[in-house]
């Protein structure tokens, strides 16, 4: 046999072997791909060999399997170092996986989210969309693939890195409150004041975004948690009596007063020893107390001839000159139809409530720790789960009265004063909650989110959700900036109100209606013989009688000081002269010495020479009196032989 012969004969049976080969493999049977199939059915009236002779065509498309992507984590940052956002106390530190992570609103740092699949997202155009409170509010920001250390030190893992330098979170409105689900049976330290503690939930959503519910249909049992599922009550103080005029019909409404002012004394006669005015602008005592029938201790001085004050209920109280009055509790209910429980109105069965005092939390669906109570037609509030419970002041001044208790849960009387500046006993949370920022945000403001997305652009430039989730929440709390000198979140303090200096530290003076560090501002309004408001012209001892706080004492008439008009007419209080900051102090010469550059030699060196400048600098105000601004001396320069390494460049003043 040839070649060609021995050729032809071994291809026609390796085709043989094939069609039998072929004729034993099933139709069905798998192959091995990382593809999958989507079945193509065409009907006719062709006809086919097989089991499928006369029937249905199956072909196969192969499309490319997509891995998915899930939100597992947030990361947190570290803070505890940070004096930008913590004091350094409080926190483990960053680098912890969360499924809850709460950040101040003003966090600028970076943020990770960690996830399954996340790398399957580096090729794509990614974006990770925050849906806040109720209403799902978005805020988008740009992501980027990473890795982050792992579980172990030898794996990692894909995240993806927000940039928060420009503050995204800003503008998002804290309008929710945070409530404290922390057990405190066996706790010897008291209620936690951290509006990061991981025990505490902002109630901002909607009941199918808590993940916390662990019922069917509506929050209504008893045995249902809901942590994060919206209710809204704040703090109350009397509620006063109003006429309103609509469409030419009269009517009378009861309007609460906002507590704006702690439960502390501002005079010298006592905590119910103060004016009527400022007493109306405290918080109400957190408990239920008297005689049942609702009368609570409002004021005890003699000159107002008022004694037991407040009867709730019906029956209405003329307070001084100020109107009429009633008391309905210390909280009152908000935006009720909006509630996610099954229902705001006080029963036997409702959920905003637990019956008795303890401490120790079966369940984690109420509003009060105390059963409210029915009196005539009106409900009364007591014990909310508000954070924070209870708080204290970290330095109050000696002698000064306020209503407080040794027990952070027990109830609240007049102290009488300690003998010493120091640290508070324990007071109702409402003391911490009037102090607001400019937003009207407290301690315990917050948002929360009701779902995070992963979106990105397609092959279209179609932007889609990749992954959503609600069970990792980032929850938002009032901005934060801490003094790394004086160790206090300073975005706080700045908007602590006050009346007189009693309800500041001990270190600090009250000053238009603000506290302030002594070393700020230095003669305090209580310092004063007198306080007034005069205009310029008026005659006047002390610099706080005059609307400008600047009083002449060689004329003994207010002057003008305004920094708005242009250019500005100043104090310009004399060296030795009393002062409030200072600004009002008179600006003094000042020379100060600098080695300039004055160009270059032959060779291409820098040459320079000592000169000096002299500028007109304010005095410092230091206990109260002005006095010049400290002077500098020349640094040793040698003319012939100049170090010109430490030159600058002539300022242009």
């Amino acid at each position: 046999m040839d070649f060609r012969s021995f050729r032809k004969t071994f291809i026609g049976v390796l085709l043989a072997g094939q069609f039998v080969l072929g004729g034993c493999v099933s139709e069905n049977a798998a192959k091995s791909s990382k593809r999958f199939g989507s079945s193509v059915a065409t009907t006719g009236g062709s006809s086919t060999s097989g089991a499928n002779a006369g029937g249905t065509d199956t072909s196969t498309d192969e499309t490319d399997i997509t891995p998915k992507v899930e939100i597992r984590h947030l990361i947190e940052p570290n803070l505890s170092t940070d004096p930008n956002y913590s004091s350094g106390t409080g926190y483990t530190g960053g680098g912890s996986y969360l499924r809850k992570l709460t950040l101040p609103k003003n966090y600028a740092g970076k943020l990770y989210v960690a996830g399954i699949n996340i790398s399957t997202l580096g090729a794509r155009n990614v974006k990770v969309r925050f849906k806040f409170g109720l209403n799902a509010e978005p805020v988008e920001i740009n992501a980027t693939v990473a890795k982050a250390p792992g579980i172990t030190p030898q794996t990692n893992v894909d995240v993806l890195i927000l940039d928060l330098r420009a503050e995204p979170f800003r503008n998002i409105r804290l309008i929710y409150d945070l409530f404290d689900y922390n057990d405190y049976s066996t706790s010897t330290t008291g209620p936690v004041q951290d509006n990061r503690d991981s025990g505490l939930y902002c109630r901002a959503l909607k009941l199918e975004n808590d993940p916390t519910f662990n019922g069917v249909g509506a929050c209504d049992a008893s045995s249902e948690d809901c942590l994060y599922s919206y209710a809204k009550i704040s703090d109350q103080g009397l509620l006063k009596q109003t006429s309103v005029t609509t469409n030419g019909v009269t009517s009378t409404v009861y309007v609460p007063v906002v507590p704006s002012v702690p439960q502390v004394e501002q005079g010298v006669n006592g905590y119910y020893g103060d004016v009527l005015s400022e007493i109306l602008k405290r918080p109400l005592p957190d408990d239920y107390t008297t005689t049942g029938s609702g009368d609570f201790l409002f004021n005890m001085a003699a000159a107002y001839n008022y004694t037991q004050a407040e009867v709730i209920a019906s029956t209405i109280k003329a307070i001084g000159a100020f109107g009429n009055y009633k008391y309905q509790g210390p909280y009152g209910i908000q935006n009720c139809s909006e509630w996610q429980f099954n229902r705001c109105t006080y029963g036997s069965n409702d959920l905003a409530f637990i019956s008795g005092n303890s401490d120790t939390l079966t369940n984690k669906n109420k509003l009060f720790k105390e059963a409210a109570h029915l009196l005539g037609t009106n409900t009364l509030y007591y014990k909310s789960y508000m954070f924070p419970l209870a708080t204290k002041i970290k330095s109050i001044r000696a002698g000064v009265d306020y209503l407080g208790s040794d027990n952070p849960f027990d109830v609240k009387t007049p102290q009488g004063g300690a003998s010493v500046d120091g640290e508070s006993k324990w007071l109702d949370g409402a003391n911490e909650r009037v102090n607001k920022n400019y937003d009207g945000e407290h301690v315990g403001s917050c948002s929360v989110t009701a779902s995070m997305e992963i979106v990105a652009k397609d092959d279209n430039n179609v932007w889609y959700v990749v992954s959503e989730s609600k069970d990792v929440k980032l929850q938002l709390v009032r901005p934060t900036q801490y003094s790394t000198e004086l160790n206090d979140n300073v975005l706080y303090s700045n908007y602590k109100t006050c009346n007189s200096n009693s309800m500041c530290g001990s270190s600090e003076c009250c000053y238009n209606n603000r506290c302030w560090d002594e070393t700020l501002v230095s003669q305090c309004i209580d310092s004063g013989s007198y306080v007034g408001n005069k205009p310029v012209g008026d005659t006047c001892l002390t610099d706080v009688e005059c609307q400008s706080l600047c009083c002449n004492r060689t004329s003994g008439k207010c002057a003008v000081h305004n920094t708005l008009l242009n250019p500005a007419v100043l104090c310009q209080k004399p060296i030795g002269d009393f002062c409030i900051a200072k600004e009002w102090c008179q600006k003094t010469p000042v020379t100060t010495y600098l080695i300039v550059k004055t160009g270059t030699d032959t060779q291409g060196n820098i040459t320079c020479t000592l000169r000096s400048y002299v500028t007109q600098e304010y005095g410092d105000c230091k206990n109260g009196v002005c006095v010049a601004p400290p002077q500098s001396s020349p640094p040793a320069f040698d003319y012939n032989n100049p170090d010109c390494s430490n030159a600058v460049a002539a300022p242009n003043f």
